[in-house]
């Protein structure tokens, strides 16, 4: 197993980006949510969308093994709620996805946050139960996909 490296991410990541994040919720997410969701979800996950969201969101990493992207974690506002974590699949259970979060818990805490608020995907709420989140309650949304409002408070 490689050493995961985490940096700002770049223009030239989105693509990789794109392909991570449309692969992930097509082999991870798939299994709770239906078809229709899932081509729902991932229809705005190209290259040129997350070029926009690269340029435009304050906080936008990447995780690296071996030189090549596993993973990235980015938020559209700290005020807000975390806008997404995912890990490629071959990638899971590898820590990608736990030093992800960790980086954008300490840049909120910097932005000065005492608690995060996550909506996390089905099948990624166990994922932070095991990183300190607390689940509050599980909704649907517009098109009918399951999430679950998680928080954790920050360490002071």
């Amino acid at each position: 197993m490689g050493v995961v490296k985490l940096r700002n991410a770049k223009k030239s990541d989105a693509a990789m980006i794109a392909d991570i994040w449309v692969r992930s919720i097509q082999t991870l997410c798939a299994p709770y949510y239906t078809e229709a969701q899932v081509v729902s979800w991932t229809k705005n996950k190209t290259p040129e969308k997350i070029l926009e969201w690269i340029t435009q969101s304050p906080f936008f990493m990447v995780a690296e093994m071996n030189d090549k992207i596993t993973g990235f974690v980015s938020c559209s506002d700290f005020q807000k709620i975390q806008a997404a974590l995912y890990v490629a699949p071959e990638s899971t259970g590898k820590g990608v996805g736990r030093q992800l979060l960790t980086a954008y818990e300490e840049a909120a805490q910097e932005h000065g946050l005492k608690t995060l608020h996550i909506h996390a995907t089905v099948n990624g709420a166990a994922f932070y139960e095991k990183c300190g989140y607390g689940r509050i309650e599980e909704y649907a949304l517009a098109d009918g996909r399951r999430i679950v409002h998680m928080k954790k408070k920050l360490q002071e």
